[in-house]
């Protein structure tokens, strides 16, 4: 691992290294607070030597070796990511709708970002929504989902539908909401997933997302808890990540609600 971060280190431009910098600082930081606030929580950190539950590892699609984050802009560190998007185009001739309709650029037609449940359900999005690109990476926080935001629409790589699920590892601030919400405001639609995990920090979540969203005109909430309050089976044995196929198809078919399309199976 420390190899890998030493590569890409190297390859990185500053932009990346700042990030990069970040995160390692935050690593270091925030263990000891997370010991006590999210100690028990799956979808935070774990200790390097603790186990994931077998049936947890294959919601999440790591059971087999699979990723534990997927990057838009850096594909090459995302094994099961899509090829790389463009960055914003203004050319003449705009792209055509996708295959669902929705409207595309050189990005695709929607941008999903999120934690470790949006990286278990990226597959099933990605097969359903024609156009899709995943952002997501276990023990993401709302502060990283922020920091990818802001990343990516820094750098063009947004596409017009963009999709943020977070505070399934934690707190989100009204800051946080409000300024993803805001660097997303030239987007065609802004959907924000809400949350279902048994965690004290979900229903102060829930509840800022319903105040929140609305006051900006282009976002809309698919709500997730509403969806699977009344549906344990939806989720593995952690009661966070969606489980296949009930809830990681339940998950999506909110999204596509969500976004105006078809939630076909």
């Amino acid at each position: 691992a420390i190899g890998a971060f030493m590569t890409r280190w190297r390859e990185s431009d500053p932009d990346e290294r700042a990030y990069l910098g970040r995160r390692v600082l935050a690593s270091s930081g925030v263990a000891l607070a997370a010991l006590g606030l999210m100690g028990a929580g799956l979808a935070t950190a774990k200790p390097a030597d603790q186990a994931i539950p077998d049936d947890v590892a294959a919601a999440i699609g790591i059971d087999d070796g699979g990723p534990t984050e997927i990057l838009i802009d850096n594909p090459t560190a995302s094994p099961t990511a899509s090829a790389a998007p463009n960055p914003d185009s203004t050319a003449s001739q705009a792209p055509a709708p996708s295959a669902d309709g929705l409207p595309t650029n050189s990005n695709g037609a929607l941008t999903a970002i999120g934690d470790s449940v949006m990286l278990g359900i990226a597959s099933q999005l990605q097969a359903k929504v024609d156009g899709t690109q995943v952002d997501a990476e276990v023990s993401r926080q709302a502060s990283g989902v922020l920091e990818r935001v802001q990343r990516l629409s820094k750098k063009g790589l947004l596409a017009p539908t963009v999709v943020i699920h977070t505070g399934t590892n934690g707190v989100i601030t009204e800051d946080q909401l409000r300024e993803m919400l805001d660097i997303l405001s030239d987007r065609d639609r802004v959907i924000v997933v809400n949350t279902n995990v048994p965690r004290p920090w979900m229903e102060p979540n829930n509840e800022l997302i319903a105040s929140v969203v609305p006051d900006y005109p282009n976002a809309v909430i698919a709500d997730w808890y509403a969806v699977s309050a009344d549906n344990p089976e939806y989720f593995v044995s952690d009661g966070t990540h969606p489980q296949w196929p009930s809830g990681i198809k339940a998950f999506v078919r909110e999204i596509m609600r969500a976004a105006g399309l078809d939630p076909k199976d």
